[in-house]
């Protein structure tokens, strides 16, 4: 598929920072030789593997982002909770910070046309899956980070770090290979993707592919465990 045309604000400011965030890319032509709508599915970090994929990946994709990030209000929310443990920058200058950036980070993203993610409802997870069968089936890549949630520390520098080793990965989101398969009988594929900033590369593993004929219970921890495999060889290597 084409890619996606962003607004003038976005390109100017990816022009920016993509020289800043340059990777080696390793294994894209995995990518660029499918012929079928495929999901990435990419090590999370805190915000740096997010900016990195988006920067570094030639393919166009929807990501699936977090909701509170698409809203200005709950957006400068999250940003409150990072800049509280920064302690070397004032009260006044962190409410600045977060208010401009919330309206900042909430327009760029919506922007890149995310498909949200609503945590602890199964209502809005079900509508998730359903947006994504629907990209899917338009001819959208999706670009996910099913990792769970990092800790939380009181030190941003202590949570950054323990942020960059891998967490295992969610399970729902390989209900996307059943649900495809079902609507279009296509066996959807799964390509992991690790950001390894200390080496600065980015590198696509092979893919993981839908089976059918498995059970569907089991086929959904199958793709998520072989995908966590696969990100932690990389991870290893």
């Amino acid at each position: 598929m084409p890619k996606r045309k962003h607004s003038l604000e976005v390109r100017l400011l990816m022009h920016r920072l993509r020289p800043k965030a340059k990777l080696k890319v390793i294994g894209e032509e995995k990518l660029l030789r499918e012929n079928e709508p495929f999901v990435m599915v990419c090590n999370h970090g805190m915000w740096h593997m997010p900016v990195a994929a988006i920067l570094n990946l030639s393919v166009s994709f929807r990501p699936w982002i977090h909701d509170v990030m698409l809203k200005k209000e709950t957006c400068k929310h999250e940003l409150e909770k990072i800049l509280e443990k920064i302690p070397e920058i004032s009260e006044r200058m962190k409410d600045r910070i977060a208010s401009f950036g919330g309206k900042l980070v909430s327009r760029i993203l919506n922007d890149f046309d995310p498909i949200p993610v609503v945590r602890g409802c199964s209502r809005e997870v079900i509508k998730t899956l359903q947006i994504s069968i629907e990209a899917l089936k338009n001819g959208d890549n999706l670009l996910i980070f099913p990792e769970m949630p990092r800790c939380s520390c009181a030190d941003i520098d202590q949570e950054a770090k323990m942020a960059e080793q891998l967490r295992d990965l969610y399970t729902g989101f390989a209900q996307l290979g059943k649900l495809y398969f079902r609507q279009s009988g296509k066996s959807l594929r799964f390509f992991p993707i690790y950001i390894n900033r200390e080496k600065e590369t980015l590198q696509i593993g092979d893919a993981v592919c839908f089976d059918a004929g498995n059970d569907a219970m089991a086929e959904k921890h199958r793709i998520s465990g072989e995908l966590y495999r696969r990100l932690k060889l990389m991870a290893e290597n």
